[in-house]
């Protein structure tokens, strides 16, 4: 009588498997190779769990519970972000979007905290903090804006500069051409 042998073909664990081993304080070294290795061949993930994201994300997550909510800010974030050109933007450029959305959101989450908490009788200190808060995320919205714009500034004048270069580079070469045409004659 013939026996059967099975040889067990050790399959590659999936993409969700790998983040349940790996997510944790201290994985085991073979299970962190492999989802590099993963994150090396596919970047989905890493693109999927990006910083400026996730930090929106939390911040959604603390000011409401409604999913209805999130869904709508989330929205509301993306189109902002479009607008702002974040598909074209360099990396740089990205990461002030994020920043500006993110202290716009916090902006506007404070302003509707503030004017619920005005109508309600409140102690002179309690107020001024509450202006003082207000007043600070202010300030972090207007320094996110402007930071937006110095970098962007910057980013076109170097681009014009650049433009320049190129042009006088073509002039020379032109020139460069006809004086041989010249010559040669």
């Amino acid at each position: 009588m013939a026996t059967k042998t099975t040889a067990k073909v050790k399959r590659e664990p999936s993409i969700s498997d790998l983040i349940k081993l790996t997510d944790k304080s201290d994985p085991k070294p073979e299970h962190l190779a492999l989802i590099r290795k993963r994150l090396d061949d596919d970047s989905a993930l890493v693109e999927l769990n990006e910083v400026g994201q996730r930090a929106i994300a939390r911040v959604i997550d603390t000011y409401t519970d409604s999913r209805l909510l999130r869904e709508l800010y989330t929205r509301q974030i993306d189109a902002k972000r479009e607008e702002l050109g974040y598909g074209s933007a360099g990396v740089i450029e990205r990461m002030l979007i994020d920043q500006l959305v993110l202290c716009h959101l916090r902006l506007n989450m404070i302003e509707m905290y503030h004017a619920e908490k005005v109508k309600q009788s409140h102690s002179l200190e309690t107020g001024m903090y509450r202006d003082k808060m207000l007043t600070s995320y202010q300030r972090r919205f207007e320094r996110a804006c402007l930071s937006l714009a110095k970098v962007r500034k910057l980013l076109a004048e170097a681009n014009l500069h650049e433009a320049r270069a190129r042009n006088a580079r073509s002039s020379a070469t032109k020139n460069s051409v006809s004086i041989m045409k010249m010559m040669s004659n």
